[in-house]
């Protein structure tokens, strides 16, 4: 494996992250020397000098480190919902305890726009179904660099809206249309959610575990309290391109939702927040603004975890209280 020079490997991996790597036959993906933001999707990302496709892979192999496999639901199948020529993959879970009025949770997992997937999220996504007694559909949306924003946002909104047509055949209530996601994922459902209520199709609720809400301030590539180690600015300019392109606003309301002009239109939200999170402020920002604006929102920081802790159910003995908290909250508002 190639070390960054002047580092020490303890030092600048405090989660082990390299480590990791190793053990997923990762290590020949890692470089000290940064790209320069290319065309090439295949170049640095910035996290750690990883490449997307071993980004990608260091996901799906830190999934089965970190979260236990096939935690036993009610119900788990995979649908396809139809989007003109093409079809998106969503799979179902229904918790225990999910009656036939039970929440229908449309979930957008995380990984910055270009990683993660439904597998990623698969222990989470059953955790949440047995803990809000709900029925799930976890959407696998379509990444970026190969698919370009809003091409994600627009596979949610597909998703979304079958989900409510399609509620009652799921064994769910119509009426009790949550959206929810983590970090990208939550970003993805906070902006949805106001499109919705734009017009006049709003969503019960919304429950974001920690989103990105300004991708102004780019913090997860600018400093990691308690993350992964630092990351530099051409991670960002890489991140930009990427996901939005070289033209791209990231001020954008669709893209960064707390810069929405009015947000008291939106529905009841959750908003669970990691007090180690470099997304901390800007999670706080967007409820302050929800609170603000009047929205009803129910607000829960977990002081000592970081971000991304809910895929972390194996080793975070707070992941399993998180959850039932959330599902108590949906059970408030269905």
């Amino acid at each position: 494996m190639t070390m960054r020079k002047g580092k020490n490997h303890q030092d600048d991996d405090p989660w082990g992250l390299y480590g990791m790597m190793d053990r997923l036959g990762l290590g020949d993906s890692f470089s000290g020397d940064m790209a320069d933001g290319s065309a090439d999707w295949t170049g640095k990302l910035g996290l750690s000098g990883l490449t997307v496709r071993a980004l990608r892979s260091l996901g799906r192999g830190a999934a089965g480190l970190l979260e236990a496999e096939n935690i036993p639901v009610a119900e788990t199948r995979m649908l396809s919902v139809p989007d003109g020529n093409r079809s998106i993959p969503v799979r179902l879970y229904r918790g225990f305890g999910a009656t036939v009025d039970a929440p229908l949770v449309v979930y957008f997992h995380g990984g910055g726009f270009v990683a993660g997937s439904i597998d990623t999220h698969d222990g989470l996504t059953r955790r949440l179904a047995n803990a809000g007694k709900a029925v799930v559909l976890s959407v696998d949306y379509r990444l970026a660099p190969e698919h370009p924003w809003p091409a994600a946002l627009e596979d949610a909104m597909a998703v979304a809206l079958r989900a409510r047509h399609r509620a009652k055949a799921h064994g769910a209530n119509p009426e009790s249309l949550i959206l929810a996601g983590d970090s990208a994922g939550g970003t993805i459902a906070a902006v949805l959610a106001r499109l919705m209520a734009e017009t006049g199709k709003s969503p019960a609720g919304q429950m974001l575990f920690y989103p990105a809400t300004d991708l102004t301030r780019a913090r997860l590539f600018r400093e990691m309290r308690g993350g992964l180690g630092a990351l530099e600015r051409r991670g960002i300019d890489a991140f930009r391109q990427m996901v939005i392109g070289t033209d791209g606003d990231l001020s954008d309301p669709n893209f960064s939702p707390l810069f929405a002009p009015d947000l008291s239109i939106l529905p009841p939200s959750y908003i669970l927040a990691a007090g180690r999170d470099p997304l901390k402020e800007e999670v706080d920002d967007y409820h302050d603004r929800l609170k603000a604006a009047g929205v009803p929102v129910h607000y829960k920081c977990w002081p000592k975890q970081p971000h991304g802790f809910l895929g972390f159910g194996r080793v975070m003995k707070d992941v399993e209280p998180a959850l039932d908290h959330a599902g108590q909250w949906m059970a408030g508002i269905c």
